[in-house]
């Protein structure tokens, strides 16, 4: 498994291309790639997601493209239930991604969060973080840095320097830390088969990651589509999960009725690039009365696909004079230490 992963873990959108012939127009803006009508319109979205590239097909090439997203989340009697105000909070982000290979990556985002709505939430105002992701082929930095003055200052105060770390990993520590956490989760009884395309394994479905065409398929398998729409360049569909994920990612709860009325509240709105099954923007919501309102929006931009895409990204981090590295690797490698333990003894295995 690879750093590739990543990727696909944070943002659910896969970034290459496959090779075809017809006028450059039919592309999304700024996808270095031509493309193939299909014979026939598709009438149904299982009818389109057949007529793309093989998921098996995997394309590894350099790319990068600018995202933004939000979310909102109410929550009532969140502050006290003994008096409920509702509580509401906005996150926003907007950034880059660029990709070299597999190992090479830089992800710049700046976060928003907006507690103002939240009373004696103690906030003067919305928090500002930037967040450097950067892999240079053996370590991963993540570099936080902080907008706003009353936190640097707090930050500060403590004496502890937090305001100047650059936290740092292992690349294959990375790697490997992914394929615990897709492990524990099936220990615990997620059924991760439930997430990818039929006839794949989760580990053919990360490595294939890249190939924009396997998303579009990953999202037949795991909803029941409810409506679908086709223009000359793009696809949009509206969705439920379907209820055995919904249920396997649950779990088993008390209250059946409040889970049921979850599942049946949330809706999925994805829209696909036609020629490539490219994701380009995503819509989420639920609503349960009295208990908690969310959606969440994400899109993507500006795509450069090919060598030239990354010439000018920089995939290392120059440390400053006033920054100090803070090694995450022996903390993740006893948290590993520690899943691998559990996993061993949920399977009934015993390690001596």
């Amino acid at each position: 498994m690879t750093l590739r992963l990543s990727a696909s873990l944070l943002l659910l959108v896969a970034c290459s291309a496959p090779q075809a012939t017809t006028p450059e127009d039919h592309a999304p803006s700024g996808l270095q790639v031509a493309t193939v009508a299909p014979a026939a319109e598709p009438k149904t979205f299982q009818d389109w997601v057949e007529g793309l590239p093989p998921a098996s097909e995997f394309v590894d090439q350099a790319f990068r493209a600018e995202l933004s997203g939000a979310m909102t989340m109410s929550i009532p009697g969140m502050v006290d239930m003994s008096n409920p105000v509702e509580a509401n909070m906005r996150v926003d982000l907007a950034g880059s991604m660029a990709v070299k290979d597999s190992s090479h990556l830089r992800y710049e985002v700046d976060v928003v969060v907006d507690l103002s709505s939240i009373p004696d939430a103690g906030v003067p105002g919305p928090v500002h973080v930037g967040l450097l992701f950067v892999a240079d082929g053996e370590t991963l930095s993540i570099v936080p840095q902080f907008h706003d003055e009353w936190i640097l200052a707090q930050l500060e105060s403590t004496g502890i320097g937090i305001e100047n770390m650059v936290l740092t990993l292992d690349v294959d520590l990375f790697e490997r830390m992914m394929t615990i956490y897709i492990r524990s989760f099936e220990a615990s009884g997620m059924d991760m088969s439930l997430l990818v395309p039929k006839g794949m394994t989760v580990e053919e479905f990360f490595e294939n990651s890249m190939n924009p065409a396997l998303w579009a398929r990953s999202f037949l398998a795991t909803t029941d589509i409810v409506d679908f729409t086709v223009d000359q360049n793009k696809v949009h569909a509206v969705a439920l999960l379907k209820k055995d994920l919904f249920t396997s990612m649950m779990g088993a709860t008390p209250n059946g009725q409040d889970q049921t009325a979850m599942l049946e509240s949330m809706r999925y709105s994805v829209t696909f690039d036609r020629w490539t099954g490219l994701p380009l923007g995503m819509e989420f919501g639920f609503a349960m009365e009295e208990e908690m309102n969310m959606s969440m929006s994400m899109s993507t931009t500006d795509f450069v696909v090919g060598p030239g895409a990354v010439e000018d990204v920089e995939f290392s981090y120059t440390m400053l004079d006033r920054q100090t590295r803070f090694p995450l690797d022996p903390w993740v490698q006893l948290m590993l230490t520690q899943m691998e333990a559990m996993i061993q003894e949920d399977d009934g295995d015993t390690s001596f």
